[in-house]
């Protein structure tokens, strides 16, 4: 199976009472994004468009997921002063995955 065909949500994330359904979603495609170098740039859109929901809906579940310290986001501008959202994760097990 090619990894690019399944995601990921641990366990700890699926029993969080706080995070809705699409919060979970969110965590697992974030997960798989950053599988190869422990980070992405997956814009609100891109996750959206896979999970068909509205980006806005994503933004709020990143929020979520960021004030109760699952991930980490921090904006990066390029040389062409675009900027871009880099999510990741600070817990080391989370690379396993």
């Amino acid at each position: 199976m090619d990894d690019k065909d399944y995601v990921i949500i641990p366990q700890r994330i699926l029993e969080d009472n706080n995070l809705t359904s699409t919060d979970k979603l969110v965590y697992g495609i974030i997960l798989r994004l950053t599988r190869s170098n422990g980070y992405c740039w997956a814009t609100n859109q891109y996750m959206a468009d896979i999970l068909k929901i509205n980006p806005r809906t994503v933004s709020s579940c990143i929020r979520k997921l960021r004030e109760l310290g699952y991930i980490n986001s921090c904006k990066n501008k390029n040389d062409k002063f675009k900027t871009f959202r880099k999510i990741s994760f600070d817990k080391e097990e989370e690379y396993i995955y």
